[in-house]
């Protein structure tokens, strides 16, 4: 049985706040301090979601918005039952899609999303995304392989662990 999409992605509905790092072959490895809202509408199956990061030096890190969306049974345009899709613009220009299953944990909620269109980097060959919620924590690793390494070769560029915050608390 395909799990409510609408009944688990609305728990993704507030405000994350927490700590990442990243790192790839062609830069030093960072940390960062991260603060992600997500926003829910009832009137449509999608949440609006900003992403922002402060490097450890205090300088802005990184700033992307999109929409993560799925669709109701029976909807004509569907890729597929039990899909999510996370549409991105990057402060930067690049913009991604990427698509994959929900998978129901027995306290949240798993997302393994792949890229299904990269724009404005010629460099990217492929990137992922794995979000997983478990109650009040949000963790996630965005993986990638571009063309400025030797050969292509997929593996994790940034992770996060971050924390749901109550009302005006931390935003």
């Amino acid at each position: 049985m395909q799990p409510d999409l609408s009944l688990q992605m609305r728990k993704l509905d507030g405000v994350f706040q927490g700590w990442g790092r990243g790192k790839y072959p062609t830069i030093e490895s960072f940390e960062y301090s991260e603060l992600t809202r997500f926003e829910y509408d009832e009137r449509y199956p999608m949440i609006h979601l900003e992403q922002r990061t402060i490097l450890a030096d205090g300088e802005p890190g990184h700033w992307e918005s999109g929409f993560l969306r799925w669709w109701i049974e029976g909807d004509e345009d569907s890729p597929g039952p039990g899909l999510v899709e996370m549409s991105i613009a990057q402060g930067g220009g690049r913009v991604e899609v990427l698509r994959g299953p929900l998978l129901e944990l027995a306290d949240g909620f798993r997302l393994e999303l792949e890229s299904v269109v990269l724009g404005h980097d010629e460099r990217l060959v492929r990137t992922n995304r794995i979000i997983e919620l478990r109650g009040d924590q949000l963790e996630y690793e965005m993986g990638m392989s571009t063309t400025t390494t030797d050969e292509p070769r997929f593996q994790v560029h940034v992770s996060a662990e971050l924390q749901r915050q109550v009302e005006g608390e931390g935003q």
